[in-house]
């Protein structure tokens, strides 16, 4: 307010509440350096706000029925007066509005309008329809706060309805009229949180539908006609079968569905691979009818996620090694899952947590192939058959050759110049059922949590620090957020601490195994000939 001391200013606080106060005072005590000319305008429906801080008080005053009337009609119809098919229509706008010339010019005249002209004044007047869809789209942001009364939505004839507004507290929201023909503007179609809707609306311009958390059960085979969608999500709708026409769009970038009723097979998805040649995110989530995943998955050679989580699948084709963009495979929960193959190089995330079933894995030597500046997790939390054979010792040797091959990748990097080098650098997280740190080790102890490591005598021949800790089963880690801890000092120099690994719950005894370049940078920064660390497991409420 300073800067603008001794200037003409308008200023305006809008719907000032109690919890205004402070503000409002503030904004008052300020306005009074500012020059003669200067304005300052309050609304409030809290009247008590403005005594002995204004000059003036006008209080708004209903207008009666005929002017009342007079703006929605010029509004919607362009004219001062309805015509007769819409006189009922009007009338309860105006009583719902209470003559309150800003609810009759926004909120409430465009609530009532969603919810009882669309079935009327579209479909009766058609010289008109094109006035009244542009006002919805308008102002239809603005009715948001009137959502929870909303049942039901009729579109038919809304041609320059280019966007449906956030519908997510449209918690009665039970049906929105799927128009005779499609909408011909409509690009985005978002209902998500509508628990109660069944029926939704199509365009021909569609690009992203969101149906999750509906009630919608059916995807009608019209769908194979929104040639132009890129974004499906179905997480939460009721939607038990993907109909085959949905293979038709070739523009399909994003798939999500999350739906233990959701009844699909290998050949099913087998016709849907042929088609979706552009998509990059693939979701489906607790599909317990999915037993196993079709070989011509190399099919979608633009996937770069996919999403398994509670499937019943019990393996996966040799052909996803095929997939050289994919770079998240989460399978959690998959109890089924007996086996892995060979993962393509790309991949930065893999996660096969709780996989009680699984025992046999392919070599994850490709992981160490293509290091891409980013972190590389790999999650095999209570997977406990793994325990079993030599499968942990194969996976063990994989991963210290990705943390090596991290490690040698960093040298280089971090002779780049100091603002370039740290979004390039590689790091490497593992967690595996075990009880013993791995051979590979030289420095490690099994009576304390606290370790000494002397270092080479020259910086130049530093490469890295890998760090593994073995943690007991401990139950509520996950409520509290927590991470290994590790603390570090030189000799004679401060203590220091740092986070990093988050730990879920555990069932058993587990292996955390994991390479922070950033840490070694810290090292590097106060060499010295040993430093000390002690590890902890520390939550976010300070246990």
């Amino acid at each position: 307010m300073s800067s603008l001391s001794n200037k003409e200013v308008l200023i305006i606080l809008d719907n000032v509440k109690d919890s205004d106060q402070p503000l409002l005072e503030a904004v008052c005590q300020g306005y009074k350096s500012h020059s003669r000319e200067s304005k300052l305008i309050i609304t409030t429906t809290h009247k008590h706000l403005l005594e002995n801080r204004v000059d003036w008080i006008f209080e708004v005053k209903q207008w009666d029925d005929s002017k009342s009337i007079e703006l929605p009609s010029l509004k919607a119809f362009e004219e001062s007066i309805p015509a007769k098919p819409y006189e009922i229509l009007v009338n309860k706008v105006v009583k719902y509005a209470g003559g309150i010339p800003l609810a009759l010019n926004q909120v409430f005249m465009l609530s009532y309008l969603l919810r009882f002209a669309c079935r009327t004044a579209m479909s009766r007047n058609s010289g008109r329809k094109s006035r009244f869809s542009i006002l919805m789209t308008q102002y239809f942001v603005q009715l948001e706060q009137e959502l929870n009364n909303l049942e039901g939505i009729d579109l038919r004839e809304c041609k320059e309805l280019e966007e449906l507004p956030d519908l997510s507290e449209a918690k009665r929201l039970r049906w929105c009229v799927k128009a005779e023909r499609h909408l011909n503007s409509l690009q985005h179609v978002s209902v998500k949180g509508c628990s109660n809707l069944r029926i939704c609306v199509s365009s021909d311009l569609i690009e992203k539908l969101d149906l999750s958390n509906t009630k919608v059960e059916k995807l009608d085979k019209s769908i194979g006609k929104l040639l132009k969608v890129e974004c499906l999500i179905l997480e939460g709708s009721r939607v038990k079968h993907i109909p085959k026409e949905l293979s038709a769009l070739k523009l399909l970038k994003k798939l999500k569905h999350l739906y233990s009723g959701l009844e699909i097979d290998k050949h099913q998805l087998q016709g849907l691979f042929n088609g979706l040649s552009s998509l990059q995110i693939l979701h489906l989530k607790d599909c317990s009818h999915l037993f196993e995943f079709p070989d011509n998955i190399d099919s979608l050679s633009k996937l770069r996620k996919l999403r398994l989580d509670g499937s019943n699948v019990t393996w996966l084709p040799a052909t996803i090694k095929c997939l050289q963009e994919l770079e998240i495979l989460s399978l959690n929960n998959c109890k089924f899952l007996e086996t892995l193959p060979e993962l393509p190089s790309s991949i930065k995330e893999f996660s096969a947590d709780n996989c009680i079933s699984l025992e046999s894995v392919s070599s994850l030597n490709t992981l160490a192939t293509k290091m891409v500046g980013k972190t590389k997790c790999i999650s095999f939390n209570n997977s406990l058959k793994l325990l079993a054979g030599h499968t942990l010792h194969s996976i063990m040797e994989s991963i210290h050759s990705t943390m090596v091959s991290a490690v040698s990748s960093n040298v280089t990097v971090r002779s780049y110049t100091i603002d370039v080098h740290s979004y390039n650098y590689n790091s490497v997280e593992v967690c595996l059922p075990g009880d013993t740190i791995p051979k590979q080790f030289a420095y490690k102890t099994e009576k304390s949590s606290s370790i000494t490591i002397e270092l080479p005598k020259s910086p130049s021949n530093f490469l890295g620090f890998i760090y593994s800790v073995v943690l007991s089963p401990r139950h509520g880690r996950e409520k509290h957020g927590a991470k290994i801890q590790c603390e570090y000092n030189f000799a004679g120099g401060k203590n220091s601490s740092w986070e990093d690994i988050t730990i879920s719950e555990l069932n058993s005894y587990h292996v955390y195994i994991w390479y922070d370049p950033f840490f070694t940078d810290k090292i590097l920064g106060q060499y010295g000939p040993s430093f000390h660390l002690k590890f902890s497991v520390a939550t976010d409420t300070g246990n």
